[in-house]
């Protein structure tokens, strides 16, 4: 009944990695992608009946600014990654993969099979892991 509630509320995890980012734009990055995600998951209606949606905007403008953190997130990402060469252990690969892996297997039916339907509980499982593990890998990143 509170799927994305609960899904939303997972995003919070970012409060507890960001501890070890150091520097204040990143920190930023971090808890734009966190609120931005947040207010999408608890007001979308695709899984619950019950929504909260307290601004009172518009879903689509919630899952835009959603995309816009996490393009921005990825970028600033890469960039570091690229132009520091930030070390990419096999913990992180592997947190990283099964992170994708969740993520496509809770928007399943939104990327690849449109007729497919995913129980409540399987989204908030499977989308769950995925912003742990998406905010584990970004904080990994940004943490120097």
């Amino acid at each position: 009944m509170y799927t994305n509630i609960v899904v939303g509320i997972s995003n919070l995890i970012a409060i507890f990695m960001c501890g070890k980012v150091k520097i204040i734009e990143y920190k930023i990055i971090i808890y734009l992608s966190m609120v931005a995600s947040l207010l999408y998951h608890i007001a979308e209606s695709k899984y619950d009946k019950f929504i909260i949606n307290p601004l009172n905007i518009s879903i689509d403008n919630l899952l835009l600014f959603d995309r816009i953190c996490v393009v921005i997130a990825f970028v600033v990402s890469i960039i570091k990654i690229i132009k520091y060469s930030c070390k990419i252990n096999n913990k992180f690969i592997i947190i990283m993969f099964i992170g994708l892996v969740c993520l496509v297997k809770s928007e399943y039916n939104m990327i690849i099979d449109f007729e497919y339907i995913i129980s409540n509980n399987d989204y908030l499982y499977y989308h769950t892991i995925w912003h742990i593990c998406a905010f584990y890998c970004l904080t990994e990143i940004l943490k120097t």
